[in-house]
């Protein structure tokens, strides 16, 4: 397991693929209920970026392991894999039903970090669905957490990153209900505190959280430059995604600042970005900016907007007939065991 898991870490998945199966051979060969659950969602980890149906039917096969075992804090991990998924096929209601049961799970005990990864989910569930408030008091619900697990002496070597990840998840709340001021004053908060330094792979996140909550409330100068320092120290951890991201809201910042051949030359690279990461969400984003900021080929930009978004819709609907078809299918067996079991 310790070697699967290495391997995941390294990005490595064909890798950890191949232990976590060979730790189901293993589980198996000794009737170890806890290893073979256990291996099953780590096989499910391995498939969750590239082939989510094969994912969804892992966790579902550890799913049926743990409850029949009433293990409750490996199914609610569990639960919380599936509610990860579904949220990022964009299926927030089922992910958000997923959360639901698996915090039921954690009722009374469970572990801390399942819990608080629970209600951070179920916070961006909220956010994508626009209950805003929603957000905020499930966001609040994780920061209570992480609280909790300093009180308990659990909290791990990413203990920080948690921390600055909500806090960046609850400006994210802010921004959206337009309140600008209060994101400004938590993140600038997270800078004065010096332990951001220590952090360089989130770094550049809170610096261009904060560029744009600057931007939105109009202070263009402070903006730009934590969009230069957030940019900077992106580019030194090679983090691509990261990178998609504040060049579009760099993008928008030259927009509202009336450069349009600078907003055009930024959102065309982020066209090409987006489309190499095969990121649709973030390429429906770039088009519509594009058909503003390139007036002479808007008809073009939101006709390829238009194209890319049924494509979208098509593949979240096979995919949700497909999940639906792995639930039918493996709750009808585990009918079929019983009634044979009973019959024996």
């Amino acid at each position: 397991f310790k070697v699967a898991e290495e391997y995941f870490y390294l990005g490595e998945n064909e890798q950890s693929l191949k232990i976590s199966k060979l730790a189901l051979i293993d589980a198996k060969s000794r009737h170890d209920s806890i290893s073979i659950g256990r291996a099953l969602y780590y096989a499910g980890d391995c498939f969750l970026d590239y082939q989510k149906d094969s994912a969804y039917y892992y966790y579902k096969e550890s799913e049926k392991v743990f409850r029949k075992l009433n293990n409750k804090d490996k199914l609610a991990l569990v639960l919380y894999n599936k509610a990860y998924l579904l949220f990022y096929e964009g299926n927030y209601i089922e992910s958000e039903i997923e959360v639901i049961k698996a915090l039921n799970y954690l009722k009374n005990n469970g572990k801390l970090i399942t819990k608080y990864r629970c209600y951070s989910l179920q916070g961006s569930n909220h956010l994508e669905l626009g209950e805003y408030d929603k957000a905020i008091e499930y966001f609040d619900l994780s920061a209570s957490i992480l609280k909790q697990m300093v009180k308990n002496n659990q909290e791990k070597d990413d203990f920080y990153d948690y921390e600055i990840a909500n806090t960046v998840d609850l400006c994210n709340a802010y921004d959206k209900k337009g309140e600008y001021i209060k994101s400004i004053n938590l993140l600038k908060d997270v800078i004065a505190s010096k332990k951001i330094n220590e952090y360089p792979k989130i770094e550049h996140i809170v610096y261009g959280n904060l560029a744009y909550s600057l931007m939105k409330n109009k202070n263009y100068s402070y903006s730009k430059e934590y969009f230069t320092k957030a940019i900077t120290t992106c580019k030194k951890n090679n983090d691509e995604l990261g990178y998609l991201y504040l060049i579009l809201d760099f993008g928008e910042y030259h927009l509202l600042t009336k450069d349009t051949l600078k907003a055009r030359e930024l959102f065309n690279e982020a066209l090409q970005l987006s489309k190499k990461l095969n990121n649709s969400k973030e390429i429906l984003k770039t088009l519509d900016f594009l058909s503003v900021a390139d007036k002479t080929n808007a008809s073009n930009y939101k006709t390829e907007y238009i194209r890319i978004n049924d494509s979208i819709i098509k593949k979240q609907r096979e995919n949700r007939e497909k999940f639906a078809r792995i639930e039918y299918e493996t709750d009808k067996v585990e009918e079929e065991n019983k009634i044979l079991s009973n019959k024996n």
